[in-house]
């Protein structure tokens, strides 16, 4: 458990350090600061998870474990994520103009939080939901890579090895992977969308059917 723990602290550290310096984390866009982005976030996420369990293991048996399947499709769930909304901003920028103020990747960040589960009109469900099932499956991946960490580790099979990193069911996987085509879907329309909190406020109207009409 130690062992995974300061792997863990160490990556964080770094991963800290290289988005503060690079902003690794954030969009490629021209707000001050610049905003997080959901799906690096979410890369970042599951690659921090996998890269400490297996370094862990490696530090407590001496062997490195072969990798599930399933942790293979959840880096390349995460990783298509990353690769489809990059797509998708450098797209609207060729569109609407790399400059165009009314683009989401150009608005100011406020925190991770808030960036990675806003659209272009505030906390989406959408978002939300992509968030927790990320998180609430990636901590259940961590509690069961700490379960099977062997307290013991005298002539450990490479077969008893290659269990302590957990087994994705495939109703997980899928659930994951619909979460991020119904981001990647709707991603494509945020900057078609109005922009209905700042007409809100210019229109002094609160309901978005009005504010949509009016703008109209």
């Amino acid at each position: 458990m130690f062992a995974f723990w300061a792997v863990f602290i160490v990556l964080l550290a770094i991963i800290i350090w290289c988005n503060r310096e690079y902003h690794m984390l954030k969009d490629v866009g021209l707000g001050t600061p610049r905003p997080y982005s959901y799906a690096r976030v979410q890369l970042t996420w599951w690659t921090l998870i996998v890269l400490s369990s297996v370094v862990s293991i490696y530090i407590v048996t001496g062997q490195f474990p072969d990798l599930w399947p399933s942790t293979l499709y959840l880096l390349g769930i995460s990783s298509a994520t990353t690769a489809t909304g990059t797509v998708i901003d450098l797209n609207d920028k060729s569109r609407y103009g790399s400059a165009d103020a009314n683009l989401v990747q150009n608005e100011s960040g406020k925190n991770m939080i808030y960036d990675i589960l806003t659209d272009k009109n505030d906390v989406s469900i959408h978002r939300l939901q992509a968030v927790v099932f990320n998180f609430t499956l990636g901590f259940w991946y961590i509690q069961q890579v700490l379960h099977n960490m062997p307290a013991i580790t005298d002539k450990l099979t490479a077969m008893a090895v290659n269990k302590i990193m957990p087994d994705v069911p495939q109703n997980n996987l899928i659930l994951i992977g619909l979460s991020a085509g119904v981001y990647a879907g709707l991603k494509t329309t945020e900057n078609k969308q109005p922009q209905l909190a700042a007409m809100a406020k210019t229109t002094g109207e609160q309901d978005p059917v009005t504010v949509t009409q009016k703008i109209g």
